[in-house]
């Protein structure tokens, strides 16, 4: 789905045409380009005066596995736009009844309802629908024409208002885009209001039902008057017929299906000491449809859209209301699939926030019209900028030039990259060499200390140097550093924006875990992406995994490293640590951090960003956390105890990035990886760890004896997991002669009993779970 759907999980309806009316007389792809302005215009202020209205008695409209029955009320069909019907409103009671597919997605809704089904009440339906809906309407009920009520009318303005001004969506330009690109008939959705009678505000639930989408099928949350979060993804799945049982759909398989795909960006910005942005960019894009009319961007919505012109210089209408988080440009004429075209967009906007003599991007995924989700693209930057000020961005700077009042650089990045951005500000600029003579440049704020400059440098060619050692050569030419004055860290490819904090503090093993985590995503993230929002953990959690193991490679000892281990373990097991907020513990949250936290119950790592829906902090827990310490698992597993070596553990991530360089990768490539290196069917590791949320708690006792050589009995119990749970487990015991010897115990069921041995010397100790190998709980008898 595009980036816009990804991040609000909802796609609005479309509207079809009839030709009834004599502007429908033309052909969609011969419509003027002011004819189609005046289908969203009319699609915008939809007519609610006299409309067609008929009782219900018990009826029922199946959508996927939505049921919605109508059971007493009224419905008005809204008139229709030139001769059809895309809009209908009941008042009167009804439900809606909803068993989600799998057990993930009624996770989710026990998370949101307490209850794992929906079979919710509601007094109002808003319909927008492009498919068989109003047929079947006028097939089952008698409409007379008669004047409605005012809550019809209410409801259609109050729910555009909603989505327009709290999410950035305008419904009337999707109806139009669907519509005019030829997709009708694909489209539901239902705005289902209630009254809860626990709430001193109203409830919507939206029931929307999408063939274009990547997930076919959403019900969300909406609060309008929460003093919280507003909306709620309550669950999201693919259509009915692409699940096997329980078993998950290939995400492969699935996906939207994309109008166009943007190849080249050329960009001109005129960048302002105000916080303001003017700019000029020429989109490059390959049609992947027939009869593309219109093209539909993502940008940030407080950016004004100035004009939008065509590859010979012609001026295009477009679409573009006050908070949306969107624009639509209007074609002349239809394209047919794989043509190249070329738009060229004027926008402008104060987007910038000043921080002392820094600025920071509002936002820096959307600072530029987008479409798609993760798609590469190459680009060309131009940037002018006051004389005394400096840009760092993404690319390589071809050249840099000075008039009396401005200064001006140019930056190209001809490889395609999953995006781009930039810094503005007053920099003090260093130079640094890592061992392959790769440039490593910090762009610090003026005067900060040159040791802490050069410690910041230290760290990021030490990793750099070991990530392309372990996961293979450094994509690009030079690796920029620039400070940025807010708490977050953030990469791109090529560019690094590192919080002030690691310039300012060094507590040990945080600011080299940090550094070694922003460096790592130059591999995981930027080379190999993410092929949905299910499989971004695989980013976070490599790129946070390598972070920590920089500590070791860095500070030259494990105990940091383990510290990290405990810190994860505390949060997810034991929600936090409480000296955490004190200082007296680096690593993890504080019990204050996660007293808002749904903790283990948030959904599983597979769940990606949905985790922080209910509460933020639960995405970085389980994304960050527990998939780093996933990852860590599959270090323990795969190392040669023997020896102490990890080197079958760095050949597979090794193979992960060779495989797949610069593509988007899935959950099940990377088990397929995984599988690949360890010789064995995964599907037991992933299911428990990846799909599920269980955590076992282990309970040991052992006995030291002696038969002619010494042996160890040791019993285990495994409980607060499935009968099914399975797990290898990490054992060492140390002999009196210093030796330790650590093998793999495999456990199953509710408990089990294993003799290990012989040894020729006498056990002093025996560590179960060692190495923190497995996330668990364990606790000696």
């Amino acid at each position: 789905m595009s980036v816009r759907n990804f991040l609000t999980f909802i796609f609005l309806s479309a509207a079809i045409i009839s030709p009834k009316n004599s502007i429908s007389e033309h052909k969609i792809n011969t419509l003027l380009s002011s004819e189609i302005m005046q289908l969203y215009s009319e699609l915008s202020r939809l007519p609610f005066d006299n409309l067609p209205s008929a009782l219900v008695d018990s009826l029922v409209i199946q959508r996927d596995r939505g049921r919605l029955t109508f059971k007493t009320g009224t419905f008005y069909l809204v008139k229709p736009v030139l001769g059809k019907v895309t809009a209908a409103v009941f008042l009167g009671d009804g439900v809606f009844e909803l068993e989600p597919p799998t057990k993930i997605e009624r996770q989710q809704v026990l998370k949101f309802l307490d209850k794992d089904s929906l079979h919710e009440n509601f007094s109002a339906a808003y319909l927008r629908f492009t498919d068989s809906t109003a047929h079947e309407l006028k097939r089952q009920l008698s409409f007379h024409v008669a004047k409605a009520p005012k809550a019809v009318g209410k409801l259609h303005k109050t729910i555009s208002k909603i989505f327009l001004e709290e999410r950035g969506l305008n419904i009337a330009s999707e109806i139009l885009t669907d519509f005019v690109n030829n997709s009708e008939g694909n489209l539901f959705s239902a705005f289902l209001e209630h009254t809860d009678p626990d709430l001193n505000f109203p409830n919507y639930y939206i029931f929307t039902v999408n063939n274009h989408a990547f997930e076919e099928v959403s019900v969300s949350q909406f609060f309008p008057k929460s003093y919280n979060k507003l909306f709620y993804t309550v669950c999201s799945f693919h259509k009915q017929s692409d699940y096997d049982g329980e078993q998950l759909p290939d995400e492969e398989q699935s996906g939207e299906s994309a109008a166009f795909k943007i190849t080249r960006y050329k960009m001109n910005l005129d960048l302002k000491k105000n916080g303001k942005i003017k700019a000029e960019v020429d989109l490059s894009f390959i049609t992947k449809i027939d009869s593309l009319r219109i093209l539909t961007f993502d940008i940030f919505k407080e950016f004004k859209i100035d004009s939008v012109k065509n590859s010979v210089g012609e001026i295009l209408l477009f679409i573009k209301e006050k908070k949306q988080s969107s624009f639509s440009v209007i074609l002349k004429k239809a394209v047919q699939a794989q043509i190249k075209e070329k738009v060229t967009v004027f926008f402008s906007g104060k987007v910038l926030k000043r921080v002392n003599n820094n600025f920071v991007l509002k936002n820096n995924i959307f600072w530029y019209p987008r479409y798609g989700y993760l798609v590469p693209a190459t680009y060309d930057l131009t940037f002018q900028y006051p004389t005394n000020y400096q840009v760092v961005s993404t690319g390589e700077k071809i050249k840099e030039w000075s008039s009396k009042n401005a200064s001006s650089s140019q930056w190209v990045e001809e490889d395609p990259v999953l995006g781009a951005a930039f810094g503005f500000g007053k920099f003090d600029s260093t130079s640094f060499e890592t061992m392959d003579s790769l440039a490593v440049k910090v762009y610090s704020t003026p005067n900060r200390k040159k040791k802490v400059i050069a410690k910041v440098a230290a760290d990021v060619t030490k990793s750099l140097n070991n990530f392309q050692n372990l996961l293979g050569e450094y994509p690009y030419k030079e690796l920029k550093i620039v400070e940025t004055p807010t708490r977050l860290s953030y990469g791109f490819p090529g560019l690094v924006f590192l919080s002030a904090l690691s310039f300012t503090r060094q507590p040990e093993g945080v600011m080299e875990a940090l550094r070694g985590h922003e460096v790592a995503h130059q591999w995981w993230g930027n080379l190999v992406g993410w092929q949905t929002y299910h499989d971004q953990w695989l980013s976070e959690a490599l790129a946070a995994y390598s972070g920590a193991i920089m500590t070791q490679f860095i500070l030259e000892e494990d105990e940091i490293f383990f510290q990290i281990l405990e810190g994860w373990r505390n949060d997810l097991l034991n929600k936090g640590h409480i000296g955490v907020s004190a200082g007296l513990k680096r690593f993890g949250f504080s019990k204050q951090d996660l007293s808002k936290s749904d903790g283990l119950k948030a959904g599983p790592i597979w769940l990606g960003r949905r985790l922080g829906e209910k509460f933020p902090i639960d995405y970085y827990l389980i994304i960050y956390e527990k998939g780093a310490y996933v990852i860590h698992m599959l270090r323990t597993l795969m190392r040669d105890f023997e020896t102490g070596s990890d080197e079958k553990f760095w050949l597979m991530l090794a193979d992960f990035v060779k495989t797949y360089k610069g593509t988007k990768a899935s959950t099940l490539d990377f088990k397929k990886i995984v599988e690949k290196h360890t010789g064995q069917n995964m599907d037991w590791f992933f299911e428990q760890w990846i799909y599920g949320i269980d955590v076992p708690t282990y309970t040991y006792s052992y006995d030291i004896f002696k038969k002619g050589e010494y042996w160890v009995d040791l019993q285990v119990s495994q409980k607060d997991v499935p009968a099914d749970f399975k797990m290898l487990i990490p054992v060492t015991v140390q002999t009196d002669n210093g030796k330790k010897n650590t093998q793999l115990i495999d456990m199953e069921g509710a408990e089990k009993f294993f003799r290990l041995g012989p040894f020729k010397s006498q056990p002093q100790k025996v560590t179960f779970n060692a190495f923190d190998g497995v996330l668990a709980r364990v606790r000696a008898k």
